[in-house]
């Protein structure tokens, strides 16, 4: 382990402090400062100067100071204040801290045996060996060290400075798929991706809710602490899924440290976010891995059979059933259990279909009591976590979910779950309409896993969406569209950075009380905060990989590689600004733009996205094969 450290600004100021002043981000870009005394004093003039605060005052306001790998500062502002800074000459931008949220084995198979090389010798075997000097960086809620995912054999012991523990389970979730060190669970090793690599863990959130002032500070550290490979696995909170986590590139907490850790060698991947709606995908910058969800290849089945002779059905698994903790643990059967419809138990008064829904405050306990309820999922994004703590209050021992569409994940859910997709669901209904009021489960197997290879990869139905806002012509997860140019239809389907196992993924979980804090705990999480660190988990091992799932033998040997550098970088700047002393500030040297911006989509990545088609445009792209022959190769102009 090489350093844990917390970050809390968010409580630190009392309520009258919050009623008056807001929590600002000042950003200055690159500083030639000599040290961080000089930083600090060189914030606290600014701010007496421009607000004309005593240097005290201006001292208390501050809560961050930025000076390790770039230069600003976070303070508690009025509005006013905010506006007086931005225009002084030496600031980049002045903008709100925002609040962000958490975004939330076989995985590592089942990507080894998409490729066509020997899934016995490929690059876990080469390259685990090489791992030990990698750092990977963790932006998240911290992790619960102790776990026999982060076991340091051969690093001594957890230092005593490591104190801010993971209390939400969202960290230690993604780190251990990130670099979990090899834990057998029935019989199965749970490995992550660099299992011996070191973890540099920063937590900045807290109750699930992170400061934007937080993660740029943790970015500031992670890049001057001289971490390899950051992951994180926050997503921008905001009411409207259209422009979440989709503002200026300068305006925002994690494209800032970001872009300032691409430009010290340092990859960063990211969560995509989970909204699934159009429009909705966050980290959006050019110089962040961006990585989306998609399912494997493995299912969990259940076996329920039901009374009066009626044949068995199978169900996907659902619901706490699944933890290692416990095993053996299904749908408590004391004799058989009645099978009853939601809106047969409702309260007085309430809407059928609220009641079919299972929505809050809708189920009699009087009448559900020792019951097993049959809810209607509303949709994809319908919060089946929800429905069963409503089951739970309301006295249920169960719950049958009805999600005709099939997408399943698998949640820690209050009570035993079912889910029926549509073949199921058409064969359930058909025993209960038979049965009526005598509908019974006599038993219900143990889950078991079977494997669908023909299932997989599929895009997860909760994973963010495209198109990217703040510049269209730079893909950001897939959108597909019809375009339709000169009586030509083109169908274009605009491609994630790249994609992850996602859906049901195994990974260590907080131990729940009573239980020692290095038990063996594991389950199934689902979120593109668990497929991002599939991806950082060999970011920062010598290998290139694009667009499309992850394939990570496939780095080996990836073909055409697309080199986006510095240079990329400030024809891609040039084209969102013009204006000379902030593109100085931001990179550090006086750069000068074209007279005719170069528009984003001659920028040299490997995915083309041209927003506005209303002429032949010619498109230019340099590659270098990585293969048994090495070189660059310019290609034909694309028209």
């Amino acid at each position: 382990m090489k350093v844990f450290k917390l970050f809390f600004s968010s409580l630190t100021f009392n309520l009258r402090s919050l009623l008056r002043f807001m929590h600002y981000i000042v950003y200055m870009g690159e500083h030639s400062l000599p040290n961080a005394e000089a930083v600090f004093n060189s914030n606290h003039e600014l701010l007496s100067s421009v607000l004309g605060r005593a240097n005290e005052e201006a001292q208390s306001a501050i809560v961050h100071h930025y000076h390790e790998s770039f230069s600003g500062f976070s303070a508690m502002l009025t509005p006013q204040e905010a506006n007086e800074l931005k225009k002084h000459d030496s600031v980049v931008s002045v903008f709100e801290s925002k609040t962000y949220r958490l975004a939330t084995t076989r995985s590592w198979d089942f990507m080894q045996q998409m490729d066509t090389l020997d899934p016995n010798h490929g690059i876990f075997q080469s390259l685990r060996k090489r791992q030990r000097g990698v750092i990977v960086g963790h932006i998240d809620s911290g992790i619960w060290p102790e776990a026999p995912a982060f076991t340091d054999n051969g690093l001594g012991p957890v230092p005593k400075y490591f104190r801010a523990r993971d209390d939400f389970g969202h960290g230690t979730n993604t780190a251990s798929v990130a670099v979990g060190a090899g834990v057998l669970i029935q019989n199965q090793l749970a490995i992550g991706g660099a299992p011996n690599a070191r973890l540099s863990v920063y937590k900045v959130c807290w109750f699930n809710y992170c400061v934007g002032a937080d993660i740029l500070k943790a970015f500031d550290d992670a890049i001057h602490d001289n971490v390899d490979v950051i992951t994180t696995s926050i997503a921008f909170d905001d009411d409207d899924p259209a422009i979440a986590g989709q503002v200026n590139y300068f305006e925002d907490g994690i494209s800032i440290g970001s872009y300032h850790a691409f430009r010290n060698d340092i990859v960063v991947v990211a969560a995509a976010g989970n909204d699934g709606t159009v429009g909705s995908v966050s980290n959006v910058a050019p110089w962040i891995i961006t990585v989306a969800a998609s399912t494997i290849d493995r299912e969990f089945y259940h076996s329920i059979n039901f009374g009066n002779q009626q044949p068995s059905l199978t169900a996907k698994a659902q619901g706490s059933d699944l933890k290692v903790l416990s095993p053996d643990y299904h749908l408590a059967m004391q004799g058989p259990r009645q099978i009853i419809s939601a809106f047969q138990v409702k309260f007085p008064g309430v809407a059928v279909v609220d009641a079919s829904y299972c929505k809050a405050d809708t189920l009699n306990p009087s009448s559900l009591q020792g019951k097993i309820v049959i809810c209607y999922a509303d949709g994809l994004g319908d919060n089946i976590v929800a429905k069963a703590e409503v089951v739970q209050k309301a006295a249920g021992v169960g719950m049958i979910i009805i999600q005709e569409n099939n997408a399943t994940t698998i949640n820690d859910l209050a009570v035993p779950t079912l889910i029926l997709g549509q073949d199921e669901a058409v064969s359930f209904k058909n025993y209960m309409s038979i049965a009526r009021k005598n509908a019974v489960i006599t038993s219900i197997s143990p889950a078991t896993a079977v494997i669908e290879r023909e299932s997989a990869p599929k895009m997860a139905y909760f994973s963010s969406k495209g198109p990217n806002h703040v510049a269209p012509d730079i893909i950001k997860v897939k959108f597909l569209f019809v375009l339709v140019y000169r009586l030509t239809i083109f169908f274009l389907l605009l491609q994630p950075d790249i994609t992850a196992p996602g859906v049901n993924v195994y990974s260590a979980l907080l131990p729940p009380s009573g239980v020692a804090d290095n038990a063996v705990v594991y389950g199934y999480t689902s979120g593109t905060s668990i497929a991002a660190p599939h991806v950082a988990g060999f970011a920062g091992n010598t290998i290139d990989f694009g667009s499309g799932h992850f394939n990570p033998d496939g780095g080996m040997s990836p073909g055409l590689v697309y080199e986006f550098d510095d240079k990329d970088v400030h024809i891609f700047l040039c084209s969102q600004t013009t204006d000379p002393k902030r593109l100085r500030a931001i990179m550090g040297i006086a750069l000068k733009c074209q007279n005719s911006p170069v528009p984003a989509y001659q920028l040299n990545l490997p995915n083309i996205a041209i927003s506005n088609l209303d002429k032949p445009i010619r498109l230019n792209r340099t590659a270098t094969f990585k293969g048994k022959r090495e070189g660059p190769q310019v290609f034909p102009s694309f028209c």
